[in-house]
Protein backbone atom coordinates (compact mmCIF):
# COMPACT_ATOMS: atom_id res chain seq x y z
CA UNK A 1 0.00 0.00 0.00
CA UNK A 2 2.98 2.44 1.14
CA UNK A 3 4.87 1.29 -1.69
CA UNK A 4 2.35 1.99 -4.37
CA UNK A 5 1.39 5.10 -3.33
CA UNK A 6 5.06 6.43 -3.25
CA UNK A 7 5.46 5.05 -6.65
CA UNK A 8 2.41 7.07 -8.26
CA UNK A 9 3.71 10.47 -6.20
CA UNK A 10 6.83 10.32 -7.79
CA UNK A 11 6.81 11.30 -11.24
CA UNK A 12 8.40 9.37 -14.03
CA UNK A 13 11.07 11.92 -15.29
CA UNK A 14 12.79 11.74 -11.60
CA UNK A 15 13.42 7.88 -12.42
CA UNK A 16 16.26 8.50 -14.58
CA UNK A 17 17.94 10.31 -12.39
CA UNK A 18 19.22 8.77 -9.50
CA UNK A 19 19.82 11.20 -6.49
CA UNK A 20 17.07 13.52 -7.44
CA UNK A 21 15.03 10.33 -7.36
CA UNK A 22 16.14 9.49 -3.95
CA UNK A 23 15.64 13.17 -2.92
CA UNK A 24 12.08 12.69 -3.68
CA UNK A 25 11.31 9.64 -2.64
CA UNK A 26 12.56 10.89 1.10
CA UNK A 27 10.27 13.95 0.77
CA UNK A 28 7.18 11.81 -0.14
CA UNK A 29 8.06 9.99 2.51
CA UNK A 30 8.35 12.52 5.57
CA UNK A 31 5.17 14.10 3.89
CA UNK A 32 3.11 11.05 4.01
CA UNK A 33 4.44 10.69 7.39
CA UNK A 34 2.92 14.05 8.56
CA UNK A 35 -0.03 13.66 6.75
CA UNK A 36 -0.52 10.44 8.59
CA UNK A 37 -0.04 12.17 11.92
CA UNK A 38 -2.67 15.13 11.25
CA UNK A 39 -5.96 13.89 11.51
CA UNK A 40 -4.65 12.25 14.66
CA UNK A 41 -3.64 15.39 16.41
CA UNK A 42 -6.43 17.62 14.74
CA UNK A 43 -9.26 15.07 16.63
CA UNK A 44 -6.95 15.14 19.64
CA UNK A 45 -7.40 19.69 19.67
CA UNK A 46 -10.90 19.17 18.96
CA UNK A 47 -11.73 16.53 22.08
CA UNK A 48 -9.62 18.76 24.32
CA UNK A 49 -11.85 22.32 23.27
CA UNK A 50 -8.91 23.60 21.06
CA UNK A 51 -10.91 24.43 17.55
CA UNK A 52 -7.77 26.76 16.72
CA UNK A 53 -5.05 24.41 17.12
CA UNK A 54 -7.63 21.72 15.30
CA UNK A 55 -7.98 24.23 12.25
CA UNK A 56 -4.72 24.78 12.33
CA UNK A 57 -3.04 21.30 11.94
CA UNK A 58 -6.24 20.74 9.12
CA UNK A 59 -4.61 23.52 7.79
CA UNK A 60 -1.54 22.40 7.45
CA UNK A 61 -2.29 18.85 6.53
CA UNK A 62 -4.07 20.72 3.32
CA UNK A 63 -0.47 22.34 2.72
CA UNK A 64 1.09 18.88 2.62
CA UNK A 65 -1.67 17.16 -0.01
CA UNK A 66 -0.95 20.30 -2.13
CA UNK A 67 2.72 19.90 -1.68
CA UNK A 68 2.34 15.97 -2.59
CA UNK A 69 0.55 17.09 -5.79
CA UNK A 70 2.86 19.57 -6.88
CA UNK A 71 5.90 16.99 -6.57
CA UNK A 72 3.72 14.68 -8.49
CA UNK A 73 2.79 16.74 -11.01
CA UNK A 74 6.62 17.30 -11.74
CA UNK A 75 7.85 19.96 -9.05
CA UNK A 76 10.92 21.00 -7.92
CA UNK A 77 12.15 18.66 -5.44
CA UNK A 78 14.63 20.66 -3.31
CA UNK A 79 11.30 23.31 -3.15
CA UNK A 80 9.28 20.89 -2.15
CA UNK A 81 11.48 19.75 0.42
CA UNK A 82 11.58 23.54 1.89
CA UNK A 83 7.76 23.02 1.77
CA UNK A 84 7.35 20.08 3.97
CA UNK A 85 10.02 21.59 6.61
CA UNK A 86 8.66 25.14 6.55
CA UNK A 87 5.12 23.71 7.01
CA UNK A 88 6.12 21.61 9.78
CA UNK A 89 7.93 24.90 11.76
CA UNK A 90 5.07 27.34 11.07
CA UNK A 91 2.23 24.90 12.56
CA UNK A 92 4.54 24.30 15.32
CA UNK A 93 4.91 27.74 15.88
CA UNK A 94 1.32 28.85 15.63
CA UNK A 95 0.27 25.74 18.11
CA UNK A 96 2.93 27.15 20.42
CA UNK A 97 1.70 30.80 19.75
CA UNK A 98 -2.57 29.30 21.12
CA UNK A 99 -1.06 27.30 23.68
CA UNK A 100 0.83 29.20 26.21
CA UNK A 101 4.06 29.95 24.26
CA UNK A 102 7.31 28.39 25.25
CA UNK A 103 5.59 26.53 28.32
CA UNK A 104 3.11 24.74 25.66
CA UNK A 105 3.93 20.92 24.29
CA UNK A 106 4.52 21.93 20.20
CA UNK A 107 7.27 23.75 21.85
CA UNK A 108 9.06 19.98 21.89
CA UNK A 109 7.96 19.50 18.14
CA UNK A 110 11.02 22.02 17.43
CA UNK A 111 13.49 19.06 17.58
CA UNK A 112 12.05 17.07 13.90
CA UNK A 113 12.76 20.23 12.18
CA UNK A 114 16.69 19.75 11.92
CA UNK A 115 15.49 16.16 11.24
CA UNK A 116 13.02 17.42 8.59
CA UNK A 117 15.65 20.06 6.82
CA UNK A 118 18.88 18.10 6.89
CA UNK A 119 17.38 15.00 5.28
CA UNK A 120 15.16 16.89 2.83
CA UNK A 121 16.96 20.24 2.09
CA UNK A 122 20.89 19.27 2.40
CA UNK A 123 23.10 20.33 5.65
CA UNK A 124 23.47 23.78 4.97
CA UNK A 125 19.49 24.28 5.05
CA UNK A 126 19.49 22.15 8.11
CA UNK A 127 21.67 24.94 9.94
CA UNK A 128 19.59 27.39 8.87
CA UNK A 129 16.75 25.86 9.89
CA UNK A 130 17.95 24.97 13.03
CA UNK A 131 19.02 28.62 13.49
CA UNK A 132 15.55 30.17 12.38
CA UNK A 133 13.69 27.36 15.20
CA UNK A 134 16.34 28.35 18.37
CA UNK A 135 15.64 32.11 17.50
CA UNK A 136 12.16 31.56 17.64
CA UNK A 137 12.49 29.38 21.09
CA UNK A 138 14.36 32.11 22.24
CA UNK A 139 11.59 34.57 21.35
CA UNK A 140 8.85 33.42 22.82
CA UNK A 141 10.88 32.51 26.28
CA UNK A 142 11.75 36.57 26.23
CA UNK A 143 8.26 37.30 24.97
CA UNK A 144 6.89 35.52 28.09
CA UNK A 145 9.50 36.88 30.69
CA UNK A 146 9.12 40.41 29.54
CA UNK A 147 5.35 39.83 30.69
CA UNK A 148 3.83 38.74 26.94
CA UNK A 149 0.82 36.58 27.86
CA UNK A 150 -0.50 33.95 25.09
CA UNK A 151 -3.21 32.36 24.65
CA UNK A 152 -4.11 29.17 26.36
CA UNK A 153 -7.02 26.58 24.53
CA UNK A 154 -6.81 23.44 26.75
CA UNK A 155 -8.03 23.22 30.28
CA UNK A 156 -5.18 22.20 32.65
CA UNK A 157 -5.69 18.58 32.27
CA UNK A 158 -5.67 19.11 29.30
CA UNK A 159 -2.45 20.52 28.76
CA UNK A 160 -0.87 17.79 30.98
CA UNK A 161 -2.75 15.15 28.40
CA UNK A 162 -1.23 16.85 25.49
CA UNK A 163 2.04 17.24 26.78
CA UNK A 164 1.94 13.19 27.20
CA UNK A 165 0.33 13.22 23.44
CA UNK A 166 2.93 15.26 22.47
CA UNK A 167 6.16 13.35 23.43
CA UNK A 168 4.21 9.94 22.38
CA UNK A 169 3.49 11.75 19.26
CA UNK A 170 7.29 13.05 18.87
CA UNK A 171 8.32 9.06 19.91
CA UNK A 172 6.02 7.71 17.36
CA UNK A 173 6.74 9.87 14.74
CA UNK A 174 10.57 9.70 15.12
CA UNK A 175 9.59 5.64 14.77
CA UNK A 176 7.64 6.27 11.61
CA UNK A 177 9.91 8.59 9.80
CA UNK A 178 12.69 6.14 10.49
CA UNK A 179 10.56 2.93 9.42
CA UNK A 180 10.00 4.88 6.07
CA UNK A 181 13.31 6.14 5.38
CA UNK A 182 14.69 2.47 6.08
CA UNK A 183 12.28 1.32 4.15
CA UNK A 184 12.98 4.05 1.07
CA UNK A 185 16.84 3.36 1.37
CA UNK A 186 16.57 0.04 1.26
CA UNK A 187 14.29 -0.06 -2.51
CA UNK A 188 16.79 2.63 -3.10
CA UNK A 189 19.57 0.10 -2.57
CA UNK A 190 17.72 -2.58 -4.60
CA UNK A 191 17.04 -0.27 -7.36
CA UNK A 192 20.62 0.40 -7.82
CA UNK A 193 21.67 -3.21 -7.16
CA UNK A 194 19.02 -4.19 -9.68
CA UNK A 195 20.52 -1.43 -12.13
CA UNK A 196 23.93 -2.89 -11.55
CA UNK A 197 22.66 -6.63 -12.01
CA UNK A 198 20.98 -5.08 -15.55
CA UNK A 199 24.23 -3.00 -16.35
CA UNK A 200 26.49 -6.35 -15.99
CA UNK A 201 24.47 -8.40 -17.78
CA UNK A 202 24.35 -5.40 -21.13
CA UNK A 203 27.78 -5.62 -20.68
CA UNK A 204 28.68 -9.21 -20.69
CA UNK A 205 26.22 -9.29 -23.51
CA UNK A 206 27.82 -6.95 -25.75
CA UNK A 207 31.02 -8.31 -25.21
CA UNK A 208 29.69 -11.26 -26.51
CA UNK A 209 28.23 -9.68 -29.11
CA UNK A 210 31.68 -7.86 -30.00
CA UNK A 211 33.41 -11.06 -30.00
CA UNK A 212 30.77 -12.94 -32.49
CA UNK A 213 30.95 -9.67 -34.63
CA UNK A 214 34.66 -9.88 -34.63
CA UNK A 215 34.24 -13.99 -35.84
CA UNK A 216 31.62 -12.76 -38.04
CA UNK A 217 33.56 -10.32 -40.15
CA UNK A 218 36.47 -11.68 -39.94
CA UNK A 219 34.99 -15.12 -41.49
CA UNK A 220 33.83 -13.02 -44.90
CA UNK A 221 37.36 -11.38 -44.77
CA UNK A 222 39.79 -14.26 -45.02
CA UNK A 223 37.47 -15.27 -48.34
CA UNK A 224 37.62 -11.83 -49.77
CA UNK A 225 41.12 -11.00 -49.50
CA UNK A 226 42.21 -14.34 -49.61
CA UNK A 227 40.64 -15.11 -53.21
CA UNK A 228 41.69 -11.22 -54.30
CA UNK A 229 45.30 -12.78 -53.74
CA UNK A 230 44.82 -15.57 -56.09
CA UNK A 231 42.80 -12.84 -58.79
CA UNK A 232 46.30 -10.54 -58.07
CA UNK A 233 48.39 -14.44 -59.02
CA UNK A 234 46.71 -14.62 -62.66
CA UNK A 235 47.42 -18.38 -62.45
CA UNK A 236 43.59 -19.30 -62.97
CA UNK A 237 41.72 -20.65 -65.91
CA UNK A 238 38.64 -18.78 -66.65
CA UNK A 239 35.95 -21.50 -64.45
CA UNK A 240 38.63 -20.66 -61.49
CA UNK A 241 37.95 -17.49 -62.03
CA UNK A 242 34.63 -17.39 -62.27
CA UNK A 243 34.48 -18.92 -59.24
CA UNK A 244 36.77 -16.73 -57.32
CA UNK A 245 35.13 -13.70 -58.16
CA UNK A 246 31.26 -15.33 -57.23
CA UNK A 247 33.17 -16.25 -53.79
CA UNK A 248 34.24 -12.55 -53.22
CA UNK A 249 30.64 -11.07 -54.11
CA UNK A 250 29.06 -13.70 -51.92
CA UNK A 251 31.43 -12.99 -48.73
CA UNK A 252 30.96 -9.07 -49.83
CA UNK A 253 27.12 -9.33 -50.05
CA UNK A 254 27.90 -11.12 -46.19
CA UNK A 255 30.06 -8.25 -44.78
CA UNK A 256 27.07 -5.77 -46.34
CA UNK A 257 24.53 -7.11 -44.30
CA UNK A 258 26.13 -7.37 -41.35
CA UNK A 259 26.57 -3.50 -41.79
CA UNK A 260 23.59 -2.71 -43.01
CA UNK A 261 21.97 -4.57 -39.30
CA UNK A 262 24.42 -2.88 -37.15
CA UNK A 263 23.37 0.99 -38.85
CA UNK A 264 20.09 -0.29 -38.61
CA UNK A 265 19.87 -1.03 -35.35
CA UNK A 266 21.83 2.07 -34.09
CA UNK A 267 18.84 4.08 -35.97
CA UNK A 268 16.46 2.73 -34.41
CA UNK A 269 18.05 2.60 -31.24
CA UNK A 270 18.15 6.51 -32.04
CA UNK A 271 15.05 7.06 -33.19
CA UNK A 272 15.86 7.86 -36.70
CA UNK A 273 14.76 5.51 -38.17
CA UNK A 274 11.44 6.57 -40.25
CA UNK A 275 8.55 4.39 -41.83
CA UNK A 276 7.28 5.61 -45.07
CA UNK A 277 4.34 4.26 -45.96
CA UNK A 278 3.60 3.65 -49.58
CA UNK A 279 0.86 1.47 -51.42
CA UNK A 280 2.50 -1.67 -52.71
CA UNK A 281 1.39 -5.23 -53.45
CA UNK A 282 1.54 -7.96 -51.25
CA UNK A 283 1.69 -10.59 -54.16
CA UNK A 284 5.06 -8.46 -56.08
CA UNK A 285 6.51 -7.96 -52.62
CA UNK A 286 6.35 -11.71 -51.85
CA UNK A 287 7.55 -12.94 -55.06
CA UNK A 288 10.97 -10.41 -55.15
CA UNK A 289 11.34 -11.75 -51.50
CA UNK A 290 11.34 -15.39 -52.67
CA UNK A 291 13.91 -14.44 -56.15
CA UNK A 292 15.92 -12.81 -53.30
CA UNK A 293 16.11 -15.83 -51.28
CA UNK A 294 16.35 -18.41 -54.33
CA UNK A 295 19.81 -19.07 -54.36
CA UNK A 296 20.24 -19.60 -50.76
CA UNK A 297 17.53 -21.94 -50.92
CA UNK A 298 18.80 -24.24 -54.17
CA UNK A 299 22.14 -24.29 -52.30
CA UNK A 300 20.58 -26.57 -49.28
CA UNK A 301 18.80 -28.71 -51.75
CA UNK A 302 15.29 -27.22 -49.65
CA UNK A 303 12.08 -26.27 -51.10
CA UNK A 304 10.16 -23.26 -50.29
CA UNK A 305 6.43 -22.61 -50.83
CA UNK A 306 4.57 -19.96 -50.58
CA UNK A 307 0.77 -19.96 -49.72
CA UNK A 308 -1.85 -17.21 -50.01
CA UNK A 309 -5.17 -17.28 -47.98
CA UNK A 310 -8.28 -15.51 -46.57
CA UNK A 311 -9.03 -13.41 -49.81
CA UNK A 312 -4.84 -11.26 -49.45
CA UNK A 313 -5.63 -7.94 -50.55
CA UNK A 314 -3.87 -6.86 -54.20
CA UNK A 315 -2.67 -3.74 -52.41
CA UNK A 316 -1.78 -2.56 -48.84
CA UNK A 317 -0.40 0.66 -47.38
CA UNK A 318 2.67 -0.21 -45.66
CA UNK A 319 6.34 0.52 -45.84
CA UNK A 320 7.62 -2.02 -48.64
CA UNK A 321 11.14 -1.81 -47.85
CA UNK A 322 11.14 -2.91 -44.12
CA UNK A 323 8.54 -5.32 -44.58
CA UNK A 324 10.92 -6.84 -47.65
CA UNK A 325 13.63 -6.59 -44.36
CA UNK A 326 11.31 -8.71 -42.30
CA UNK A 327 10.93 -11.22 -44.66
CA UNK A 328 14.38 -11.45 -45.61
CA UNK A 329 15.48 -11.89 -42.00
CA UNK A 330 12.96 -14.94 -41.03
CA UNK A 331 13.07 -16.45 -44.13
CA UNK A 332 16.78 -16.47 -44.10
CA UNK A 333 16.90 -17.42 -40.70
CA UNK A 334 14.66 -20.29 -41.55
CA UNK A 335 16.72 -21.43 -44.31
CA UNK A 336 20.27 -21.05 -42.07
CA UNK A 337 18.37 -23.36 -39.35
CA UNK A 338 17.05 -26.12 -41.74
CA UNK A 339 18.80 -28.73 -43.39
CA UNK A 340 16.57 -31.09 -44.71
CA UNK A 341 12.75 -30.11 -45.78
CA UNK A 342 11.87 -26.43 -46.48
CA UNK A 343 10.43 -23.63 -45.59
CA UNK A 344 7.10 -22.51 -46.33
CA UNK A 345 5.49 -18.77 -46.01
CA UNK A 346 1.73 -18.52 -45.46
CA UNK A 347 0.03 -15.26 -45.84
CA UNK A 348 -3.21 -14.45 -44.93
CA UNK A 349 -5.42 -11.18 -43.24
CA UNK A 350 -6.68 -11.01 -39.85
CA UNK A 351 -8.19 -8.48 -37.12
CA UNK A 352 -7.11 -8.05 -34.12
CA UNK A 353 -9.23 -6.96 -30.81
CA UNK A 354 -10.33 -3.68 -31.41
CA UNK A 355 -11.05 -5.34 -35.13
CA UNK A 356 -8.03 -3.39 -36.73
CA UNK A 357 -7.15 -4.99 -39.98
CA UNK A 358 -3.50 -7.01 -40.42
CA UNK A 359 -1.96 -8.58 -42.58
CA UNK A 360 -0.17 -11.89 -41.38
CA UNK A 361 2.99 -13.55 -43.01
CA UNK A 362 3.58 -17.36 -40.86
CA UNK A 363 7.39 -18.43 -41.58
CA UNK A 364 7.08 -22.57 -41.10
CA UNK A 365 10.45 -24.51 -41.04
CA UNK A 366 10.84 -28.21 -40.82
CA UNK A 367 14.63 -26.99 -38.88
CA UNK A 368 16.27 -27.85 -35.47
CA UNK A 369 13.46 -25.89 -33.49
CA UNK A 370 14.10 -24.15 -30.02
CA UNK A 371 13.58 -24.40 -26.64
CA UNK A 372 11.72 -22.01 -24.35
CA UNK A 373 14.76 -20.70 -22.88
CA UNK A 374 16.59 -20.01 -26.39
CA UNK A 375 12.85 -18.33 -27.32
CA UNK A 376 12.97 -15.97 -24.02
CA UNK A 377 16.52 -14.47 -25.17
CA UNK A 378 15.53 -14.80 -29.02
CA UNK A 379 14.86 -10.67 -30.02
CA UNK A 380 17.27 -9.43 -27.62
CA UNK A 381 19.81 -6.93 -29.78
CA UNK A 382 23.26 -8.54 -28.52
CA UNK A 383 22.27 -12.57 -27.90
CA UNK A 384 21.66 -15.68 -30.12
CA UNK A 385 19.98 -19.26 -29.10
CA UNK A 386 23.15 -20.40 -29.10
CA UNK A 387 26.30 -18.49 -28.59
CA UNK A 388 28.83 -21.00 -27.83
CA UNK A 389 32.04 -21.08 -29.30
CA UNK A 390 30.91 -24.88 -30.77
CA UNK A 391 27.67 -23.16 -32.30
CA UNK A 392 26.60 -24.94 -35.94
CA UNK A 393 25.84 -21.54 -37.44
CA UNK A 394 27.16 -18.16 -37.55
CA UNK A 395 25.18 -14.52 -36.93
CA UNK A 396 25.35 -11.62 -35.62
CA UNK A 397 22.46 -11.97 -33.15
CA UNK A 398 20.82 -8.55 -34.57
CA UNK A 399 19.10 -9.54 -37.43
CA UNK A 400 15.46 -11.46 -35.21
CA UNK A 401 15.97 -8.00 -33.04
CA UNK A 402 15.64 -5.80 -35.71
CA UNK A 403 12.71 -7.45 -37.27
CA UNK A 404 10.66 -6.85 -34.05
CA UNK A 405 11.03 -3.09 -33.88
CA UNK A 406 10.78 -2.89 -37.50
CA UNK A 407 7.52 -4.91 -36.79
CA UNK A 408 6.91 -2.46 -34.11
CA UNK A 409 7.05 0.52 -36.62
CA UNK A 410 4.48 -0.98 -38.92
CA UNK A 411 1.86 -1.59 -36.28
CA UNK A 412 2.65 -5.31 -35.71
CA UNK A 413 4.72 -7.92 -33.44
CA UNK A 414 6.68 -10.74 -34.07
CA UNK A 415 5.91 -14.03 -32.08
CA UNK A 416 7.57 -17.45 -32.20
CA UNK A 417 6.31 -20.93 -31.52
CA UNK A 418 8.84 -24.15 -31.51
CA UNK A 419 10.38 -26.81 -29.75
CA UNK A 420 13.48 -28.54 -30.39
CA UNK A 421 13.51 -30.99 -33.07
CA UNK A 422 10.24 -30.22 -34.26
CA UNK A 423 10.88 -26.62 -36.36
CA UNK A 424 9.83 -23.33 -35.96
CA UNK A 425 6.57 -20.95 -36.71
CA UNK A 426 7.44 -17.22 -36.96
CA UNK A 427 4.46 -15.20 -36.77
CA UNK A 428 4.38 -11.71 -38.82
CA UNK A 429 1.23 -9.23 -38.18
CA UNK A 430 1.89 -5.86 -39.92
CA UNK A 431 -1.20 -2.99 -39.68
CA UNK A 432 -2.56 -2.50 -43.35
CA UNK A 433 -5.12 -0.99 -45.29
CA UNK A 434 -7.64 -3.41 -47.46
CA UNK A 435 -8.78 -1.52 -50.42
CA UNK A 436 -9.80 -4.50 -52.55
CA UNK A 437 -9.79 -8.27 -52.25
CA UNK A 438 -7.46 -10.86 -53.73
CA UNK A 439 -6.36 -14.03 -53.86
CA UNK A 440 -3.15 -15.58 -55.14
CA UNK A 441 -0.18 -18.41 -54.45
CA UNK A 442 3.22 -19.04 -56.07
CA UNK A 443 4.81 -21.99 -57.14
CA UNK A 444 7.36 -24.06 -55.18
CA UNK A 445 10.92 -23.52 -55.80
CA UNK A 446 12.34 -26.61 -57.16
CA UNK A 447 15.02 -28.39 -55.74
CA UNK A 448 18.53 -28.00 -56.89
CA UNK A 449 21.98 -29.41 -55.81
CA UNK A 450 24.86 -27.49 -55.78
CA UNK A 451 28.43 -28.82 -56.49
CA UNK A 452 31.72 -28.07 -54.62
CA UNK A 453 34.26 -27.23 -56.62
CA UNK A 454 37.98 -28.16 -55.29
CA UNK A 455 41.12 -25.97 -56.49
CA UNK A 456 44.30 -27.33 -56.50
CA UNK A 457 47.74 -26.19 -57.35
CA UNK A 458 50.93 -26.99 -57.09
CA UNK A 459 54.48 -25.47 -55.41
CA UNK A 460 57.21 -26.07 -53.88
CA UNK A 461 57.76 -24.39 -49.94
CA UNK A 462 55.56 -27.49 -48.52
CA UNK A 463 56.91 -30.21 -50.51
CA UNK A 464 56.03 -33.14 -48.86
CA UNK A 465 53.99 -32.00 -46.36
CA UNK A 466 51.17 -33.57 -44.65
CA UNK A 467 48.35 -31.45 -43.02
CA UNK A 468 45.06 -32.11 -41.96
CA UNK A 469 42.76 -29.13 -41.93
CA UNK A 470 40.55 -28.73 -39.41
CA UNK A 471 37.71 -25.92 -40.73
CA UNK A 472 33.44 -25.75 -40.91
CA UNK A 473 33.42 -22.65 -43.16
CA UNK A 474 33.31 -23.90 -46.70
CA UNK A 475 34.78 -21.15 -48.21
CA UNK A 476 37.85 -20.53 -45.73
CA UNK A 477 38.36 -24.58 -46.20
CA UNK A 478 38.62 -23.79 -50.13
CA UNK A 479 40.88 -21.20 -49.99
CA UNK A 480 42.94 -22.56 -47.16
CA UNK A 481 43.92 -25.70 -48.74
CA UNK A 482 44.12 -24.00 -52.22
CA UNK A 483 47.02 -22.06 -51.02
CA UNK A 484 48.64 -25.15 -48.50
CA UNK A 485 47.86 -27.54 -52.05
CA UNK A 486 49.57 -25.25 -54.44
CA UNK A 487 52.54 -24.91 -52.28
CA UNK A 488 52.93 -28.43 -52.33
CA UNK A 489 51.33 -29.79 -48.88
CA UNK A 490 49.07 -33.08 -49.34
CA UNK A 491 45.68 -31.46 -47.31
CA UNK A 492 42.93 -33.90 -45.68
CA UNK A 493 40.01 -31.82 -44.54
CA UNK A 494 37.70 -32.16 -41.23
CA UNK A 495 34.56 -30.02 -40.57
CA UNK A 496 34.56 -30.44 -36.84
CA UNK A 497 36.64 -31.25 -33.94
CA UNK A 498 35.56 -34.88 -33.22
CA UNK A 499 36.05 -35.51 -37.07
CA UNK A 500 39.71 -34.19 -36.39
CA UNK A 501 40.73 -36.31 -33.18
CA UNK A 502 39.46 -39.17 -35.34
CA UNK A 503 41.61 -38.56 -38.31
CA UNK A 504 44.45 -37.40 -35.97
CA UNK A 505 44.83 -40.49 -34.15
CA UNK A 506 43.78 -43.07 -36.98
CA UNK A 507 47.13 -41.19 -39.43
CA UNK A 508 49.48 -41.27 -36.11
CA UNK A 509 48.43 -45.00 -35.06
CA UNK A 510 48.69 -46.40 -38.97
CA UNK A 511 51.97 -44.81 -38.75
CA UNK A 512 51.77 -41.95 -41.40
CA UNK A 513 50.74 -39.34 -39.04
CA UNK A 514 50.04 -35.48 -40.30
CA UNK A 515 52.99 -33.58 -39.67
CA UNK A 516 50.67 -30.45 -38.34
CA UNK A 517 47.08 -29.66 -37.54
CA UNK A 518 45.67 -26.20 -38.83
CA UNK A 519 42.65 -26.02 -35.22
CA UNK A 520 39.66 -23.81 -35.86
CA UNK A 521 38.80 -22.82 -32.55
CA UNK A 522 34.74 -22.40 -33.14
CA UNK A 523 33.24 -25.38 -34.72
CA UNK A 524 29.88 -27.65 -33.97
CA UNK A 525 30.48 -30.59 -32.59
CA UNK A 526 33.67 -30.41 -30.59
CA UNK A 527 35.41 -26.93 -30.70
CA UNK A 528 39.13 -26.65 -31.68
CA UNK A 529 39.86 -25.91 -27.46
CA UNK A 530 38.48 -29.43 -26.38
CA UNK A 531 39.64 -31.02 -29.69
CA UNK A 532 42.98 -29.83 -28.64
CA UNK A 533 42.58 -30.77 -25.34
CA UNK A 534 41.52 -34.34 -25.58
CA UNK A 535 44.14 -35.01 -28.37
CA UNK A 536 47.08 -34.01 -25.80
CA UNK A 537 45.44 -36.33 -23.53
CA UNK A 538 45.76 -39.50 -26.16
CA UNK A 539 49.81 -38.35 -26.25
CA UNK A 540 49.61 -36.82 -29.40
CA UNK A 541 52.56 -34.84 -29.73
CA UNK A 542 52.48 -33.65 -33.38
CA UNK A 543 52.28 -29.27 -33.95
CA UNK A 544 48.19 -28.42 -34.10
CA UNK A 545 48.64 -25.05 -35.93
CA UNK A 546 46.29 -22.43 -35.39
CA UNK A 547 45.09 -19.68 -37.03
CA UNK A 548 42.12 -17.51 -35.56
CA UNK A 549 39.90 -14.55 -36.20
CA UNK A 550 40.01 -13.59 -32.24
CA UNK A 551 42.85 -11.76 -32.24
CA UNK A 552 43.06 -10.27 -28.85
CA UNK A 553 45.76 -11.09 -26.19
CA UNK A 554 42.88 -12.82 -24.32
CA UNK A 555 42.02 -15.35 -27.41
CA UNK A 556 45.81 -15.65 -27.56
CA UNK A 557 46.52 -17.15 -24.04
CA UNK A 558 43.27 -19.44 -24.65
CA UNK A 559 44.58 -20.99 -26.95
CA UNK A 560 47.95 -21.52 -25.44
CA UNK A 561 46.46 -22.82 -22.37
CA UNK A 562 44.20 -25.25 -24.24
CA UNK A 563 47.80 -26.72 -25.91
CA UNK A 564 48.83 -24.59 -28.95
CA UNK A 565 52.08 -23.84 -29.91
CA UNK A 566 51.73 -20.42 -31.38
CA UNK A 567 48.58 -17.93 -32.53
CA UNK A 568 47.76 -16.36 -36.28
CA UNK A 569 44.77 -14.27 -36.61
CA UNK A 570 42.57 -14.14 -39.92
CA UNK A 571 42.45 -12.58 -42.49
CA UNK A 572 44.99 -15.13 -43.69
CA UNK A 573 48.63 -13.42 -44.55
CA UNK A 574 49.62 -16.57 -47.46
CA UNK A 575 53.30 -15.92 -46.85
CA UNK A 576 53.01 -15.86 -42.71
CA UNK A 577 50.71 -18.95 -43.35
CA UNK A 578 53.00 -20.95 -45.22
CA UNK A 579 57.02 -19.70 -43.69
CA UNK A 580 54.88 -20.76 -40.17
CA UNK A 581 53.32 -24.12 -41.76
CA UNK A 582 57.40 -24.62 -42.87
CA UNK A 583 59.34 -23.86 -40.16
CA UNK A 584 56.60 -26.53 -37.61
CA UNK A 585 56.49 -29.25 -40.39
CA UNK A 586 60.39 -29.59 -39.56
CA UNK A 587 60.20 -29.46 -35.75
CA UNK A 588 60.05 -32.24 -33.23
CA UNK A 589 57.57 -31.23 -30.57
CA UNK A 590 57.55 -32.83 -26.97
CA UNK A 591 54.80 -34.38 -25.12
CA UNK A 592 53.79 -30.91 -23.31
CA UNK A 593 54.49 -28.15 -25.75
CA UNK A 594 51.46 -26.67 -27.03
CA UNK A 595 49.53 -26.50 -29.86
CA UNK A 596 48.67 -24.13 -32.25
CA UNK A 597 45.29 -23.17 -32.69
CA UNK A 598 42.82 -21.95 -35.33
CA UNK A 599 39.31 -19.92 -35.24
CA UNK A 600 37.32 -18.86 -38.12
Amino acid sequence: MIASLMNWLLPEMLRHDRERYRLATRVAAFDLALLSFGPVFALIFAVLGAPVSSNLVISASLLLTANSIYLRNGGNVLLSGHIVTAVAFSVYTALATVNGGHHSAPMLWYVSVPVFAIALCGTRAGFVWTGISVITIIAFYVACENGLAFPDEPTPEGKRFLECAGLLGILLCVLFLTFLFNRVEQDAQRTIQDALVEAQAADCAKSEFLANMSHEIRTPMTAILGYTDLLYEGNLDEAQTEDVVRTIKRNGDHLLAIINDILDLSKIDAGKLVVDEVVCSPLQLVAEVVELMRVRVESKGLVLLVQFEDHVPETIVTDPTRLRQILINLIGNAIKFTEEGGIRLVVRTCKTQEGLSQLRFEVIDTGIGMSSEQIARLFHAFSQADSSTTRRFGGTGLGLAISRRLAEMLGGLISVTSAPGEGSTFFLNIAAKLPKDAECSLPAVPRIALEDEAARAAGAPLAGCRLLLAEDFVDNQRLISHVLRKAGAEVALAENGETAIALALAARDSENPFDIILMDMQMPVLDGYEATRRLRQRGYQRPIIALTAHSMDSDRKKCLDAGCNDFTSKPIDRAKLIALVAAYSARAVEPHEPVLAMVP
